[in-house]
């Protein structure tokens, strides 16, 4: 059973447009709503502090998120953010689960 389980999704934000960055985020609210489904809390860090601070400080945050999970599951293109491998390498040092998304669905 998945309740109570803190998930956090790990995938790309920025893209080449705007329109990239609001697929990235829809993208992630979809993944976050089929992970709730299945019992998960959700942690969907696209949504959060972007446009408020520097991206050296949000990724602090967003490792220190990480830390209090139970589990990091990759979003499609995870591979391509500087952002996200930080966040599995962080995830794999605390020995923290990490998983792909589909493997979840």
């Amino acid at each position: 059973m998945n309740k109570n389980k803190l998930a956090y999704l790990a995938g790309p934000y920025r893209g080449g447009t705007q329109d990239d960055i609001d697929r990235n985020i829809q993208i992630a609210r979809e993944f976050a709503e089929a992970l709730e489904n299945k019992g998960y809390n959700v942690i969907v860090p696209h949504t959060l502090y972007w446009g408020t601070m520097d991206d050296e400080k949000i990724i602090k945050k967003c490792l220190t998120l990480v830390e209090r999970c139970d589990l990091v599951v990759l979003l499609p293109g995870w591979n391509t953010s500087s952002g996200t491998r930080k966040e599995v390498a962080r995830a794999l040092t605390k020995q923290i689960p990490v998983k792909k998304a589909l493997e979840l669905l």
